[in-house]
């Protein structure tokens, strides 16, 4: 099984001031496009497609998940929180057996030394969200059962997907509070 069941894949941190573009899929030629939308709260998700019919926006508030389908040569999709700040997780899916999921679990303080987090069951992969000031200094290690760090990746590739494979649990250093986001096959 595949550690990432969407390509093209985005989490982005959106606010309620402007739409952001969460995720574009370029122009193939006219096709049935599936996508799933994950939301940590609350947004309007616009949809700029080109399709038969010609271009269009189409303008979807999402408050937990969706899985939208259209028949388009091109999208774009724009986000924007209905309050606050909201993180989007979107992909196109790859594949149509199986529904892939977000856990996003905070860690309310800084963890200089390091904050060892449960990996869920079922999760595949793990993204540390932190914020943009710490993104050179922060990291992620994937641990195993018996200690051992079985890999690494700084935060500079926010919004990478890091397969957990075999490990147990996330350690994370960063000096201001941050979020670790699980994608888990369900």
């Amino acid at each position: 099984m595949s550690a990432c069941l969407f390509s093209p894949f985005a989490i982005v941190t959106v606010g309620d001031d402007a739409l952001t573009e969460v995720l574009r899929v370029p122009g193939t030629g006219l096709a049935w496009l599936l996508l799933d939308v994950t939301v940590s709260k609350a947004v309007d998700l616009v949809l700029r497609i080109t399709g038969p019919a010609g271009a269009e926006d189409i303008t979807v508030t999402v408050a937990r998940s969706a899985r939208i389908c259209v028949e388009a040569t091109d999208l774009r999709l724009l986000a924007r929180a209905r309050t606050g700040s909201a993180v989007v997780s979107a992909g196109l899916r790859l594949d149509r057996e199986q529904t892939a999921n977000l856990l996003d679990v905070a860690v309310a303080e800084a963890s200089a030394p390091g904050t060892l987090t449960p990996i869920p069951a079922r999760a595949v992969a793990v993204v540390l969200d932190c914020p943009k000031g710490d993104r050179g200094t922060a990291y992620l290690e994937l641990v195993d059962g018996a200690g051992i760090t079985r890999g690494s990746l700084p935060a500079s590739a926010v919004g990478v997907l890091s397969p957990v494979g075999a490990a147990e649990s996330v350690l994370t250093v960063c000096n201001s509070p941050h979020r670790l986001i699980f994608h888990l096959s369900l």
